[in-house]
C-alpha cells in the first residue's frame, strides 16, 4: 500500500501576501492595545502621541520603532541648523504620512510655520486631518513620478514664496527622483530658502573613490539585503539605480560629485554628508543624509 501523505503535507500552502496581510492585521490590533498604554508612560516627549496607527504608516518605515528613531534624528539635526526662538519656517518635501511633521513639531513652537508637500492626493488629506495644528499646513504638488503617481506634470513650481523658508526637509525624495527632477527640486529649494537656510535630507549617495566592501547576504545594519542596493545601473551623468527597480524611480543614487554640482548649479553648498548603513558602512540612518546651505547671491 502506497504511504499516506500527513495531514500537515495536505495542507494547501498559504501566499505570502496572504500571510503577509494576516501579520499586519495583527501587528495593527496589537498596536490599537499597546500603544496607548505605551503612550501614558510616555514623560519627555508627546512624539508617541501624534505617530499614526500602523495602516495610516507608508513608504519603506512602517515600523512604530523607526518612526520614534528617525523623528529623534531630524530633530536634532533641524534644532542643530535652525534657531526655534526665531519661529522658523519648515518645508517638507514628500511629507508622506507625516514623520517630518511630527519632527517639525518642537522646532516651529507656536510661532513657527512647517508646510508639508507631497504628490500623493491621499497623503495630504490625511496629514491635513491627522496633524491639524495651527503652525502646519500641507499642500498638493501636481506632479508625475513614475513611482508615486502616473498623471501631472513633469517639473511644478512649489507654492512657496521666495526667500521664506529656514530649512527644506526631505525624507527619501531624491531618492525617488531622476537628474533633471532632481536638479529642478533643488533649484526649488534655492528659490524658497533664505540665504543661509538649509536642505536636510536623506537619500543614497554613491563614493567612486572609496572602494565598496563585499556584499553580505544578510546585513550587520538593518533588515533588507545588502544586495538589493547595488546601484550598479547607469542613468547617466553619474546618477545610477538597481537591476530590479522598474521604474528606475524606485531606488536612484547619485554620485557625490553629481550631488556636488547639481547643488552648487541650484545656488546650494554641500556642508555634511552623513554616511548610511545601506552601503554596510557604520552611519547614522540607513541613507545618508546630506545637509546643504543656501548661498547668498546677491
Amino acid at each position: 500500500m502506497a504511504p499516506q501523505p500527513s495531514r500537515r503535507a495536505a495542507l494547501p500552502a498559504i501566499p505570502r501576501r496572504l500571510q503577509q496581510r494576516a501579520t499586519f492585521e495583527l501587528l495593527d490590533f496589537v498596536e490599537r492595545i499597546a500603544l496607548p498604554l505605551d503612550r501614558s508612560m510616555a514623560r519627555r516627549s508627546r512624539i508617541s502621541h501624534d505617530i499614526p496607527r500602523l495602516r495610516d504608516r507608508k513608504g519603506g518605515k512602517l515600523s512604530y520603532s523607526d518612526w520614534c528613531w528617525l523623528i529623534g534624528i531630524l530633530q536634532a539635526e533641524m534644532h542643530r541648523l535652525v534657531d526655534p526662538d526665531q519661529g522658523p519656517t519648515i518645508v517638507d518635501l514628500g511629507c508622506g504620512a507625516g514623520l517630518g511633521a511630527i519632527a517639525a513639531t518642537s522646532i516651529v513652537g507656536t510661532d513657527g510655520d512647517y508646510i508639508g508637500l507631497d504628490v500623493r492626493t491621499e497623503d495630504v488629506d490625511f496629514c491635513s486631518k491627522h496633524y491639524a495644528f495651527p503652525t502646519h499646513r500641507f499642500a498638493v504638488l501636481d506632479q508625475k513620478n513614475d513611482f508615486y503617481r502616473a498623471d501631472g506634470d513633469s517639473r511644478v513650481t512649489w507654492p512657496i514664496d521666495d526667500n521664506s523658508a529656514d530649512m527644506v526637509t526631505a525624507v527619501s525624495v531624491w531618492s525617488h527622483l531622476l537628474e533633471e527632477d532632481a536638479r529642478f527640486a533643488f533649484q526649488e529649494a534655492s528659490r524658497v530658502l533664505k540665504p543661509g537656510g538649509h536642505i536636510l535630507m536623506t537619500t543614497f549617495v554613491t563614493h567612486a573613490d572609496t572602494p565598496r566592501p563585499p556584499s553580505p547576504t544578510t546585513s550587520r545594519f538593518h533588515n533588507t539585503s545588502p544586495q538589493r542596493w547595488r546601484f550598479e545601473r547607469s542613468l547617466g551623468n553619474g546618477w545610477y539605480t538597481t537591476d530590479w527597480a522598474n521604474p528606475p524611480e524606485a531606488a536612484v543614487a547619485m554620485s557625490e560629485a553629481s550631488l556636488r554640482s547639481a547643488l552648487s548649479d541650484a545656488g546650494l553648498a554641500l556642508e555634511r554628508i552623513i554616511q548610511g548603513t545601506w552601503s554596510e558602512r557604520p552611519g547614522l540612518f540607513f541613507q545618508d543624509i546630506v545637509i546643504a546651505r543656501a548661498i547668498d547671491q546677491a
